[in-house]
């Protein structure tokens, strides 16, 4: 297993920020020639390159715990090969251009030129995550945490087998009860879009599910073996996947792969090409055939009426409609290959807001960054919330680039950034990013967090980072910090008034 690095050797190893830098000017040629040959070719080039350092970290805890290197790696990934994915898809399987496509995107008008300077405004962006990602403290604060992490290896295999068995019963008990519904909770007493906060807190939990079902893979794999172990193992992550499918598609895609990534993180080893691609050829049939059905629920065909429906209700009944007839998966088929030509164009917002005339747009200059942070704030706190806009309700006001109020325009920090202060944006939002997870780690350094508390902090991030940093609002962010703090205070108040005489010691968090 790969032991803790220093900074010197990690500063002389492959540079991503360098590598992204590779990545950037392609997209500037491509949006100054208006060439979709060349972003195509720059796309490539980007998804190969960033990919395949992506993969040498696997494998390596101490390179895996650097969020915030991984996310600005993830966020260029995604940009470059949902672009190729959507050029292709025009290319060879739609009569429509790539270009009629984005011009005819929310509120129209939208040129190739704009696209493809906000994919580069993003790369700008990840390149500054990326570089001040590289700062000694982070990087000593990384290696500490790294090392209380895989302390966890030696917890004991029962207790994590209990915890495994109590979080699915859990799961089970809100699925059978209808608080699980299709991309929604549903709790009497509040309305759709509000939230009950024990529900907030139980959903800062999944993460923590999906890094125990990676150790615990890893325990069985190394000396655990027995059938009852398998079949507590297969039994939780169905029902864990079942939880994390009835979000959305990059949920359910996110605990797939979030339980490889623990599991390689424990392991220590690197990726085989060999065992990794017949992995794959075994799940995509499964994982193909779950997206093609998640599709299918959310269309008029799988779906009726607009109010919130259990998912213990919905799933089943969707599930036999879908299967009773040939018709339904092949017009699902068509819908998705549709879908897939627009749907990775998630840089539409951005790209729409820098085309936006300039005498008429107006930045927030970090009014979303306030009322982001107010929402974060229980409500029982503060009651009027509606007073504080975020989301589309404050960027419509500043960038009319929807076809209505009520259009979804898909939330990042990215977009955020730009409507907030302008190019300054792809500097000033990177540097609140790496506070806020020096912050975090800080914390959890100087608090002692340990054992289950520290899966649960961790995790918190792991999933922001990973799954968020794509396609996640301010608030969400916000939500996190909060879910964390209160997790890490009720740690250290449990130590401190309850098992005061017992206080663990720092040992591992040594330098």
């Amino acid at each position: 297993m790969e032991s803790s690095i220093s900074y010197t050797t990690l500063s002389k190893k492959s540079d991503l920020t360098f590598i992204l830098i590779t990545t950037a000017p392609g997209w500037l040629l491509a949006s100054i020639f208006n060439s979709i040959a060349i972003a195509d070719l720059n796309s490539i080039w980007a998804s190969f390159i960033v990919v395949l350092w992506i993969g040498k970290q696997v494998g390596r805890p101490f390179e895996m715990i650097r969020f915030v290197r991984i996310t600005a790696a993830v966020l260029c990934a995604i940009q470059n090969i949902s672009w190729i994915m959507a050029s292709f898809i025009h290319k060879f399987y739609l009569d429509e251009s790539i270009e009629e496509t984005l011009y005819h995107s929310m509120s129209g008008g939208l040129t190739f030129q704009s696209y493809a300077l906000a994919i580069f405004y993003i790369t700008a962006f990840s390149i500054a995550i990326s570089f001040l990602g590289y700062k000694k403290k982070i990087f000593l604060l990384e290696n500490s945490i790294t090392k209380a992490i895989l302390i966890l290896k030696k917890y004991p295999f029962v207790k994590l087998r209990l915890l495994l068995v109590g979080f699915s019963l859990i799961n089970i008990l809100l699925i059978i009860t209808g608080v699980i519904g299709q991309r929604s909770t549903i709790i009497e007493g509040y309305e759709n879009g509000e939230r009950a906060f024990w529900i907030v807190l139980y959903e800062s939990l999944l993460p923590a599910q999906v890094l125990l079902c990676g150790l615990f893979l890893w325990n069985l794999i190394n000396s655990k073996k027995s059938k009852i172990n398998w079949g507590i193992l297969l039994f939780s992550t169905l029902v864990l996947l079942f939880i994390f499918f009835t979000k959305d598609r990059r949920s359910f895609i996110f605990s797939v792969f979030g339980i490889g990534f623990w599991f390689y993180f424990f392991s220590g080893k690197g990726i085989k090409v060999f065992k990794v691609a017949l992995i794959i050829a075994i799940i995509y049939p499964f994982l193909s055939k779950a997206l093609l059905f998640n599709n299918f629920i959310r269309s008029a065909n799988g779906i009726t009426g607009a109010q919130p429906v259990s998912a213990v209700e919905l799933v089943p009944e969707a599930w036999e409609k879908f299967n009773s007839s040939e018709g339904f998966i092949e017009e699902e088929e068509e819908n998705t290959t549709e879908n897939l030509s627009e749907r990775p164009l998630v840089a539409t917002p951005l790209a729409l807001c820098l085309q936006y005339p300039v005498e008429k747009k107006t930045f927030t200059l970090g009014e979303n960054l306030i009322n982001s942070f107010v929402w974060s704030i229980p409500g029982p706190i503060i009651s009027n919330k509606r007073e504080f806009p975020v989301q589309e309700d404050l960027l419509y006001a500043h960038f009319a680039i929807s076809r209505g109020d009520l259009e979804d325009t898909a939330d990042s920090l990215y977009l955020s950034s730009y409507t907030e202060f302008s190019w300054f944006g792809f500097l000033i939002y990177p540097i609140l990013l790496v506070v806020l997870w020096r912050l975090v780690l800080s914390l959890l350094k100087s608090w002692n967090i340990q054992g289950i508390s520290l899966i649960i902090c961790v995790s918190i991030f792991f999933q922001s980072f990973l799954l968020n940093i794509g396609e996640g609002s301010t608030i969400a962010w916000f939500v996190a910090l909060r879910s964390f703090l209160f997790w890490a205070i009720l740690y250290k108040s449990y130590n401190y008034f309850i098992k005061k005489s017992n206080y663990p010691k720092p040992f591992y968090y040594k330098r």
